[in-house]
């Protein structure tokens, strides 16, 4: 006896008082969902030319046949049956053609195959057990399908006593799904039985839309299959793609190696689903940090259905539409495509509108690195990197807020070669819009070792985030190489823009100049020369480092040492002007002196120029 097959009492082929012995119709089978191997002990010849007729019972490998139709041609028979299979609780009608039969009535040579309702639209391809699944479509699958459903050709449902045609299918009920396996095609043979077997897998989200699944040759005995057990149908066709809203898809691949796209199934049905593919977004909603294709994150699943998925997944860092520059890094994230469940501890931004039941499908970031865009880099040339959390993504776009105070001291920030702080960060997105966002702190200019105040506005454009610099301190700012202080007027502004990778930023100050106390380098000279104003004194990180539109030179008195000071720029050689040259920037003034104070005096005209040059030092201009 072959173990898992029947359990026939077949005498020795040398007994020579047994011919035609036929096999015992009352089977003892194994066990229900028995494992079994592939391959019966295949039985050996001659073979008879006759002594089997209709009502007579052949063994054919692990399975019997009742013939229903004989037609014998020398050794060779040609007909019809039935052969019982108790995993589908019916008999499965069969036609065969050339078969032969040795005298203990075992099927030697040939195969039997299980006939189709003429109804049925099932391809060759599906009802061959041999050759491959190309060509096979969801179409044909979903036919299928149809067929079964409208005739309730299900295996719970058949006569055990009755036989049928194909299809009929293992009908599995997972969460209030209907999964019906079908099975289009039979063969048995004397070295094994083989079926195929198809699924498709609706999906509700899409119209019209399915996912089919399906395996040919699967190794079967009369109450389960191969010793393997399990089995596998794989993904017909190339990826799908289906729809998670207006701006994402959701893309199933047919996936290599272990991380493929397929259903599991046994001997009761359907058992499991593990896919492989992608969430794709549109460029509309996240743009790609590098390159240009869209952004994808890379997903493998396994779940009891279709739509009850729930894991971590792969994200390559990205940018929000409208906010290139501002990057989103690679972190932990999770994916909610369930209906009946939702990630555990998960946290939706505070304001957040959406529906935040368990039919709530989407991205969660538990948390998450915000890049600040290229130019603003710390002195060591690092990016800028903020904290954040409880970051979404739905079908409407992103949501969620960062913040962070303080970010940068001043004496660690790079602008374009200015040193910079970050003394407040924060950002609000909903639905893929900025409700809010932007930063404040200091910039110190290469003329002075003093921060001015500034304010960051963001914006979203069509290309990158848009970040619009106020000045917003008033306060003297002291300009070391000139000896001065400059006292700032309302309307000077902070400019910062990016050419060709290049950062350009530029300072545009308006107020007043006062030169007082002493000079370097100029032991016992003192100066003082109160509220020179000037307007669009323009400091720059790219040559020309300094311009200036205008200095006015009215009162209030001016004097040198002590001697009053006349300055008159109708006068030749007198005025003041700021020289550049390359590098070095040159405030001159050119005046009068009175050397005492009589009404008739000594006066003699004077230049004074004050220096200083700009030095760059570990990317840092000063």
């Amino acid at each position: 006896t072959e173990d898992g097959g029947l359990d026939n009492d077949v005498p020795a082929d040398d007994d020579p008082e047994i011919v035609n012995q036929q096999p015992d119709p009352n089977q003892n089978y194994q066990a229900p969902c028995s494992p079994v191997d592939c391959s019966p002990v295949l039985p050996i010849g001659p073979a008879v030319s006759g002594g089997f007729g209709v009502g007579s019972t052949l063994s054919l490998g692990y399975f019997n046949m009742e013939l229903t139709e004989v037609v014998w041609g020398g050794n060779n028979i040609t007909g019809k049956g039935k052969i019982e299979v108790p995993m589908f609780n019916t008999w499965v009608n069969v036609e065969f053609n050339n078969l032969q039969v040795n005298a203990q009535g075992q099927v030697i040579n040939g195969q039997a195959f299980a006939i189709t309702d003429p109804g049925a639209t099932i391809t060759e391809a599906m009802r061959n057990t041999s050759g491959q699944l190309a060509g096979i479509t969801a179409t044909q699958v979903e036919q299928v399908k149809n067929y079964v459903e409208q005739g309730q050709r299900y295996t719970e449902l058949l006569n055990p006593a009755g036989a049928t045609n194909l299809p009929f299918a293992l009908k599995t009920n997972v969460q209030d799904l209907t999964q019906l396996l079908n099975i289009t095609g039979m063969s048995f043979g004397p070295d094994g039985a083989l079926l195929n077997a198809f699924l498709p897998v609706e999906i509700p989200e899409a119209i019209n839309e399915i996912l089919a699944f399906g395996s040919k040759g699967v190794c079967f005995h009369p109450t389960g299959l191969s010793a393997a057990g399990l089995q596998e149908l794989t993904m017909l066709g190339t990826e799908v793609a289906l729809p998670f809203g207006p701006n994402i898809d959701l893309v199933v691949k047919p996936g290599e190696g272990e991380q493929t796209t397929r259903v599991k199934w046994d001997c009761q049905g359907y058992e499991s689903l593990q896919v492989a593919g992608a969430f794709v977004f549109k460029g509309n909603m996240l743009t790609p940090v590098e390159g240009n294709e869209p952004v994808a994150a890379d997903f493998f699943f396994l779940a009891s259905v279709w739509g009850d998925f729930i894991g971590e997944l792969s994200m390559p860092a990205f940018q929000v539409k409208g906010l290139k520059g501002l990057e989103v890094n690679e972190g932990q994230v999770w994916v909610d495509y369930s209906d009946i469940r939702k990630i555990d501890g998960i946290q939706y931004p505070a304001g957040y509108q959406g529906n935040q039941s368990e039919i709530w499908k989407g991205f969660y970031f538990p948390q998450l690195q915000l890049q600040l865009p290229t130019y603003l880099r710390k002195k060591n040339n690092d990016r800028i990197t903020i904290a954040a959390e409880h970051l979404i993504i739905d079908k409407m776009g992103v949501s969620g807020k960062a913040s962070a105070a303080p970010l940068l001291v001043l004496d660690q920030g790079n602008l374009g070669g200015w040193q910079f702080s970050i003394d407040q960060f924060q950002l609000s997105l909903v639905n893929n819009s900025l409700q809010e966002g932007g930063f404040d702190g200091k910039i110190r200019l290469p003329i002075s070792d003093a921060g001015i105040g500034y304010n960051c506005s963001l914006s979203q454009t069509d290309q990158d985030v848009g970040m619009d610099f106020t000045i917003n301190t008033l306060d003297d700012i002291s300009v070391d190489m000139w000896a001065a202080n400059l006292t700032l007027l309302p309307g000077s502004t902070l400019s910062v823009t990016v050419e060709n990778e290049e950062v350009i930023t530029a300072a545009d100050l308006s107020g007043s100049l006062t030169l007082a106390g002493g000079l370097p380098d100029q032991e016992g000279m003192t100066l003082d020369f109160p509220d020179m104003a000037f307007e669009h004194l323009v400091v720059r990180n790219k040559a020309p480092y300094l311009s200036c539109e205008l200095f006015s030179l009215a009162s209030p008195q001016k004097s040198l040492n002590g001697f009053e000071v006349s300055i008159n720029p109708e006068n030749e050689g007198e005025g003041v002007a700021l020289v550049i040259d390359d590098s070095k920037a040159t405030l001159q003034l050119g005046f009068s002196v009175k050397l005492h104070n009589a009404t008739k005096s000594i006066e003699g005209l004077t230049q004074l120029s004050v220096a200083g040059l700009l030095v760059e030092e570990g990317n840092l201009q000063s």
